[in-house]
């Protein structure tokens, strides 16, 4: 699929939904479309998130470019070029489209990852894929407690997992 094929069919598919993709993806808004600290940025009260149209449309007074669409808060908050974003959101919404050329290299554009942000995406991707791999599909205690018996990821093989200062058993979970 061409790169302009891939971002226009992502933005039809991901309108109406952005608050949801923006919140997976870790980038924080106020959808009520009050003044919030900018996710790109990190201004106190400088973005604004209004969905005009369900299009993700977004303000800042201090980034550059100052506004967009949903995919270009994406590209913008995470450091990637439109495709990427795309991309990132199309799995989100559980699209899977064909691969797209590498547009980083492009006459013009400027990829601002630092290394800091590189080392912390990298050691967040190793414990999420821990995570997952000390998960299997079960039933869960407490969705069972509630009547749902629904198979879940639940952590099968640690004893005790600890992310951040919180301590979690299989119990808990």
């Amino acid at each position: 699929m061409k790169l302009n094929n891939l971002v226009t069919e992502t933005i039809q598919i991901a309108n109406g939904r952005w608050p949801q993709v923006l919140s997976s993806l870790g980038i924080q808004i106020d959808a009520s479309g009050k003044h919030s600290p900018c996710p790109v940025c990190g201004g106190k009260d400088r973005f604004r998130f209004d969905d005009i149209d369900g299009r993700g449309t977004w303000f800042c007074n201090q980034c550059e470019p100052n506004s967009g669409d949903g995919l270009n808060l994406v590209s913008n908050a995470c450091s990637v070029t439109p495709s990427e974003a795309a991309n990132q959101v199309s799995d989100i919404l559980g699209c899977k489209f064909d691969q797209t050329p590498n547009v980083s290299k492009a006459v013009g554009y400027k990829k601002s990852v630092s290394n800091k942000d590189a080392v912390k995406r990298t050691k967040a991707k190793a414990v999420a894929n821990r995570l997952i791999g000390l998960s299997k599909l079960s039933k869960s205690k407490y969705l069972l407690d509630k009547g749902l018996s629904i198979n879940v990821p639940v952590f099968n093989s640690d004893p005790c997992i600890k992310i951040g200062d919180i301590k979690f058993t299989s119990d808990d979970i």
